[in-house]
């Protein structure tokens, strides 16, 4: 089983993950009306979003964790020119009600998550301390193998 657990402070934080020092977890959060899918380091406690051009950087969010059998979700190389495949995990939607998906790329050594935008061919941004957002169109995307989507977990 999956989940968001919901994180409002840096008290929430270190109580989820205890232990974790500089990992990078999957986060969602909200920005105004904007969904966002991003990631937070651990030993900062701040998640970072991309959104449009720009690097958000929230200290509430939910993150993601996996419970139990984690054969529900594998991540599927997505290259440039390929069409998502039909098992995406839908995360959420974006402000015009349109579906986007989690993704994930090394940035610098570091493997970092962002947002999947399914436009004429599907793009993954995300948001980095150095570069500003990133836009990559070869990258890892969630793949849910039950089928569910992200309000059913």
């Amino acid at each position: 089983m999956a989940l968001w657990i919901k994180i409002n402070n840096e008290s929430d934080l270190a109580k989820y993950t205890e232990n974790l020092g500089d990992n990078i977890l999957l986060v969602k959060g909200n920005h105004g009306i904007n969904f966002l899918v991003g990631y937070v380091k651990v030993d900062e406690g701040l998640a970072y979003f991309a959104l449009n051009r720009q690097v958000i950087r929230k200290k509430e969010f939910s993150m993601f964790v996996i419970n139990g059998r984690s054969s529900y979700f594998s991540w599927y190389y997505l290259r440039e020119g390929e069409s998502l495949p039909p098992k995406s995990y839908m995360a959420g939607n974006d402000y015009l009600d349109r579906p986007t998906f989690i993704g994930k790329t090394a940035i610098n050594g570091k493997e970092l998550y962002g947002q999947v935008y399914a436009l004429e061919e599907p793009v993954l941004r995300i948001a980095t301390e150095s570069d500003g957002v990133v836009f990559a169109y070869t990258f890892y995307i969630l793949l849910n193998e039950a089928g569910l989507r992200s309000r059913d977990i």
